[in-house]
């Protein structure tokens, strides 16, 4: 069994437990994650993390791109193992911008959905206590929701929140290029009230 399919196999067992779909399922990600290594490079993939505020981010960020190239997004918050692939899977080599949200809610899921996406840009929101059931405190949270930033490619991109410290942290070791926002005039998008930012 090669190391991929491995993985694949780990993924949708950690993912499904067992569940009668679970071959289609199994299908629908490998697919996917052929799909998304097939797509030419000038179709970006950005993908948009933290403990809030993801979806309004998301659609946001669609709408804009959309307006100027050829956009698509995962619809309203289908954001984990069963609206991403499927998502992947709509896009074709004519659009240019790929967005998606990803949302985790156990940890070791966010390695898989890195590699099921393999982002271009990373936007990182903010590090809440939306998951501490799960995560236990929001240290925990953030190391699982910095393993979206690791591997970004040396001509990627990170956007950062630099009002939140445990985001800021996350640009260390990053090769990609780093951009901030926030209400700090050291942001590369900033307003000073925090009310809104400079698109």
């Amino acid at each position: 069994m090669t190391r991929l399919s491995t993985w694949l196999l780990r993924w949708m067992m950690f993912s499904f437990k067992g569940r009668p779909f679970f071959i289609y399922n199994l299908s629908v990600c490998a697919a996917a994650l052929l799909w998304r290594r097939l797509l030419p490079s000038r179709t970006k993939v950005i993908a948009l993390s933290g403990s809030y505020g993801k979806t309004t981010a998301k659609e946001c960020l669609a709408k804009i791109l959309g307006d100027a190239y050829p956009t698509i997004c995962n619809p309203w918050s289908n954001n984990g193992r069963h609206g991403l692939p499927r998502t992947l899977l709509k896009a074709r080599p004519s659009h240019r911008f790929v967005v998606l949200e990803i949302g985790i809610d156990q940890p070791g899921q966010m390695w898989r959905s890195r590699l099921l996406v393999k982002p271009d840009i990373v936007v990182m929101l903010g590090i809440g206590a939306a998951h501490s059931r799960n995560f236990g405190t929001r240290d925990v949270t953030a190391r699982e929701k910095a393993e979206l930033l690791r591997n970004l490619p040396s001509n990627g991109m990170a956007i950062l929140n630099r009002d939140d410290s445990l985001v800021a942290a996350m640009a260390q070791n990053l090769s990609c290029r780093v951009y901030w926002f926030g209400s700090s005039p050291q942001g590369d998008r900033h307003e000073p009230d925090g009310r809104r930012y400079d698109l």
